[in-house]
């Protein structure tokens, strides 16, 4: 079986949406597709897959016939998993919190080396001329 398609098996089983489980991991849903259709994935979404259904993320990689079932019924239930996905909200709006904390952040540089300006000037104004 394709590493992929263990993947898109294992997500199915939980019952999370793909929109959801796209989000967690930090990529869009057409990626997470693509990725059914694929041998081979990197690391960092493995990662994020397992802390999210809560497996190792070997498990993916092994090639013995576990199934999905048998490790989360020992591991976590359906609601523990919909619990911590819940936790990240979906994509969109985790991009929206990002964009107006990064507005934030800029105002608050601006408004910084504004300060910085006019500390200056005053610097210059109060020395004594040579």
């Amino acid at each position: 079986m394709l590493l992929g398609e263990k993947i898109k098996k294992s997500i199915d089983k939980s019952g999370l949406d793909p929109n959801q489980v796209a989000a967690f991991i930090n990529m869009s849903t057409a990626n997470l597709y693509r990725i059914f259709k694929r041998d081979s994935v990197e690391t960092k979404y493995l990662m994020k897959l397992g802390e999210l259904l809560g497996v190792s993320p070997s498990f993916f990689l092994d090639s013995e016939d576990t199934t999905f079932d048998e490790l989360r019924s020992s591991s976590m239930s359906k609601n523990m998993l919909n619990d911590r996905i819940a936790g990240y909200g979906t994509f969109g709006q985790k991009a929206d919190n990002n964009r107006h904390e990064l507005e934030k952040a800029n105002m608050r540089i601006e408004a910084l080396e504004q300060r910085l300006r006019d500390k200056d000037e005053i610097i210059s104004l109060l020395r004594p001329s040579k």
